[in-house]
């Protein structure tokens, strides 16, 4: 429901001729800037209640989070104190299981206590020939023993083998050097007698070019700038030397020479007359007459505002100072609503 001041100004606005003036106008504009206020203000009210809900639901996430990670720390320090309960059972058992084991063993150790020793029971032994025990009880082997040695010479180098021979050999045994083919070589002296063959021979390298094959397959060095030579020369013989063409350095090419006067035979009247068309000009006096029509046109530029036009489309200056003075004075002392 607008306000009685509002209503008056809507009252006046349908009773404006149909171009409002400049009083109308400005208490329109009164009337949308107190309708835009409103708006406003309902808009940044529904912004902060959107505001309002949106940190409502942020602090409920954060609750919830909270109360999740409280739940995991609760799980973590139950299953902490679960492995430890593990651990320690472990532990007891590795201990027990040791206090065992040991028990066993002082069994056994009683038991091979007892009797002599043979293939399939343990029991004492005595040290025999070739032992020794020291007084730590470190049993040691003694005296010789092992393959006797051989006094042939060392097989020469060839494919691998474990051999079935029951001697042994000495720690300073040599075997025969290998030769060349045995180790994927040439004997001494190969490479060198190739490259020598190689060298010798006429033409070892037939993709390249002999010198008679290049003589036979280019011109000689310089024949290409004796030949250049020569055409520079033919190019600037005289115009006989050519047949009657003219050469581009004959003389007749640059010799200036002034042209006979002929313009009275272009004028009027003359014997080649030129004609303001014939050129793209127009006649003596057309434009002075062109310009003298556009002038005495009584509106020539219908595109720009005359007298009539203009007072047809704007208000006379000072026009809108003198309503919105008018305005004011007989409202004055009215008040307008501000949202």
């Amino acid at each position: 429901m607008p306000s009685a001041d509002v209503s008056a100004g809507l009252e006046l606005a349908d009773a404006a001729p149909a171009t409002p003036g400049p009083a109308v106008v400005t208490y329109a504009l009164v009337v949308s800037l107190t309708a835009e206020t409103t708006r406003a203000t309902a808009a940044e009210a529904s912004l902060q209640g959107q505001i309002t809900a949106e940190a409502s639901t942020r602090l409920s996430a954060d609750n919830t989070l909270q109360s999740n990670i409280t739940t995991e720390a609760t799980a973590r320090a139950s299953a902490d104190t679960t492995l430890q309960t593990n651990i320690t059972a472990e532990a007891s058992a590795r201990a027990s299981a040791v206090t065992s084991e040991a028990t066993s063993r002082a069994n056994a150790d009683s038991t091979h206590a007892a009797g002599i020793a043979s293939p399939t029971a343990l029991g004492h032994v005595k040290v025999g020939s070739g032992l020794a025990i020291d007084g730590t009880g470190v049993l040691s082997a003694t005296g010789g023993g092992g393959a006797s040695l051989s006094d042939a010479t060392p097989h020469a180098l060839g494919s691998a083998a474990p051999g079935t021979d029951a001697l042994a050999s000495r720690d300073d045994h040599v075997h025969a050097m290998p030769t060349a083919g045995q180790v994927g070589a040439d004997a001494t002296g190969t490479a060198a007698s190739a490259v020598a063959a190689h060298v010798a021979a006429g033409d070892p390298h037939p993709v390249y070019l002999t010198a008679a094959e290049g003589n036979a397959a280019y011109d000689a060095l310089g024949a290409a700038s004796t030949v250049q030579t020569n055409l520079n020369t033919h190019t600037a013989a005289t115009t006989a030397a050519h047949g009657g063409i003219v050469a581009s350095t004959d003389a007749r090419l640059t010799n200036a020479r002034t042209p006979t006067a002929h313009a009275s035979t272009h004028a009027t009247g003359g014997s080649d007359p030129i004609t303001a068309a014939s050129i793209g000009a127009d006649t003596s006096g057309a434009a002075t007459t062109a310009v003298s029509a556009h002038v005495a046109l009584t509106d020539p530029h219908t595109q720009y505002h005359n007298d009539a036009r203009g007072d047809a489309r704007y208000d006379a200056l000072g026009a809108a100072t003198t309503a919105v003075a008018a305005y004011a004075a007989a409202t004055e002392g009215t008040s307008f609503p501000t949202s």
